[in-house]
Order: C-alpha cells, then sequence, then structure tokens
C-alpha cells in the first residue's frame, strides 16, 4: 500500500504471504484496507484482518478481505454520519453501533459470496477431516469458514477511535523518548493459536474498545500488524522496539523509503520467525513526530525494524 496523506495524518502499510504459506502453496489469509472521508468530514480508517486459515476455515482469505471492505464501509459511513454530534455521543454510538454494524454486514457478505460460489466437494472433504468441523448442513459452516479477526483504527480531527476483535496488535508511539503503550486492555481469553473471531456467536461483545480524544497527547505514530509479525520476535520487548524505529525512519528518510522497504522487512521477519503471513499498517502523523524530534545532526540511522 503506496504512502497516502489526509491533512497531518498520512497511512502506509503491507501484507506479505508467510514463508510456510508460500512452501504449502496457501494464499496470503491477511488483508488490509484503507479509506478517507474529506471536508467537512476529515478522517483516516485503517482495518487489517487476519483469517485463521486451518482446515475447518477454508475460506478465511475471502473473510478476511470481506471484513475489511465491510469495516471500512461501515466506519466511513459512522464517522460522516456523526459530524457535528457531541463527543460523547459519538463514543457511545461508536461502542455501541460499530461492532453490531460490522458483524452484520461481514455475515451478509459472508452469506451472499456463499451463494454465488457454494463450497465445492474438494473444499467439504478437507474441512471434514478436521475434527470438529461442521457439517455442509449446519450453517455454522458458513462464517467458520471465513473465519477471521479485525482490527480497526479510525483518526480524525478530534478523536481516535480503537476496535479490535481477535488476536494481532495496536500500539502507540508517542513523545520525544518514544514511549510505547497499547490502547486497548490485554484480552486475556486469547491463549496460544485460540482467538475470537468474526464467525463467533455474539462476536460484536467481544470486541475491544477504547475512544481517545485528541485534547489528549496525540501519537505520533500507530502501528498496527497481526500476529505472525509479533510472532516472529523473541520477546514483547523486541517487538515493541517496531513502532520508534518506524517513526525514525519515516522521519529521517521519509514514507516514500519506508514503504519501498517494507516488503523485504516483513518477508525477512516471516522467514526468520513465525512463518506466518505477515501484515503491517502505520498511521503516522510527521507533524507531531517532528515536534518530537531528536534534533541532534549525529543521530545514527536506526536500524530497519526486524528480528
Amino acid at each position: 500500500m503506496e504512502p497516502q496523506a489526509n491533512h497531518s495524518w498520512g497511512v502506509l502499510g503491507e501484507s506479505v504471504r508467510g514463508t510456510s504459506h508460500v512452501r504449502s502453496g496457501s494464499p496470503n489469509q491477511d488483508s488490509m484496507g484503507t479509506a478517507f472521508g474529506n471536508a467537512p468530514a476529515d478522517y483516516l480508517i485503517l482495518a487489517i484482518a487476519d483469517g485463521h486459515g486451518s482446515p475447518k476455515s477454508f475460506r478465511s482469505d475471502v473473510g478476511s478481505r470481506l471484513a475489511v471492505e465491510m469495516a471500512t464501509d461501515y466506519a466511513s459511513r459512522f464517522t460522516a454520519g456523526t459530524q457535528g454530534e457531541s463527543l460523547i455521543f459519538i463514543k457511545n454510538a461508536a461502542e455501541k453501533l460499530l461492532p453490531k454494524d460490522m458483524v452484520l454486514a461481514w455475515r451478509n457478505a459472508v452469506s451472499e459470496h456463499f451463494s454465488r460460489h457454494p463450497f465445492t466437494s474438494g473444499e467439504l472433504e478437507s474441512s471434514q477431516q478436521a475434527a470438529g468441523s461442521p457439517g455442509a448442513d449446519d450453517p455454522r459452516q458458513f462464517y467458520l469458514a471465513y473465519g477471521t479477526t479485525l482490527l480497526l483504527v479510525v483518526v480524525s480531527e478530534l478523536f481516535i477511535i480503537y476496535l479490535q476483535l481477535g488476536d494481532g496488535d495496536i500500539l502507540t508511539v508517542s513523545g520525544a523518548m518514544g514511549a510505547v503503550e497499547s490502547p486497548l486492555i490485554r484480552d486475556e481469553t486469547l491463549l496460544a493459536n485460540e482467538t475470537t473471531s468474526l464467525c463467533m456467536e455474539n462476536a460484536h461483545r467481544m470486541f475491544r474498545f477504547r475512544f481517545q480524544h485528541l485534547q489528549e497527547a496525540s501519537p505520533a505514530l500507530i502501528m498496527m500488524s497481526t500476529d505472525g509479525y509479533s510472532n516472529s520476535f523473541s520477546s514483547d520487548a523486541d517487538f515493541h522496539k517496531v513502532g520508534p524505529d518506524l517513526l525514525r525512519i519515516l522521519r529521517t528518510d521519509g514514507p516514500q523509503e519506508v514503504s519501498g522497504l517494507l516488503a523485504g522487512w516483513l518477508s525477512e521477519a516471516s522467514a526468520k520467525g513465525s512463518g506466518d503471513d505477515v501484515t503491517l499498517g502505520v498511521i503516522y502523523n510527521l507533524g507531531t513526530a517532528a515536534a518530537n524530534a531528536d534534533a541532534s545532526p549525529d543521530a545514527a540511522r536506526p536500524a530497519p525494524p526486524v528480528p
């Protein structure tokens, strides 16, 4: 994804097929998409989804693509439609409506895709060999086959909305020292390879949510990634260095340079680490970044953000 900007905020990103998927001939199960609004509804939206890729979720590459399409569409409608409302109204409406609307839209999109492309005998045979997989006559099969996570960030002039269902990471980088924080509370139900998903009953109740008023300190960078990236690092501490490194490279070399190198960095991370598909999206505010930059002309060029 080439760098794009909306006033002071910009976005870039890349998704690479994991080395294990290349060897097995499996498609990239990750998806990423953006949306922009122009005055008077200025906003930037980034969504990332990670299809489960298991035998039971044999269409999760399609499911992740549909998740990103529905999320960016409904988040755009919501953000444009709440212009002029109070921040407390927007916060409450976003927390209550966005998860429900996105889950319902995804399920409708999955049903429509299935009606045009019924499961093949080969898909069903492979799926039913997986223990615990529903049969073809079980309506849960529609959604399980397309199962995916979803991460969404909406940035406007006045607020940021963070939403996440399932694994993956959203991190912010702020301040002159590049402080790294997670804007969302940790989901303690995510253990090993288990994750919450759009395919689950009551999925809208499982989203994590935060509304940040931008009278608070605005982050210079928001980093969103599928779990294939964080799992490629030996520790959380090493992974948390990625955001500050990216911010420094953005300041010194610019978005086009980072965009051109990102695919290579992510492919290297997958090869050295998880072997999984890796997707990384970055929302950056170079005005804030410049204000917080180290003014030393002798500062060393940062290393690329790989394990």
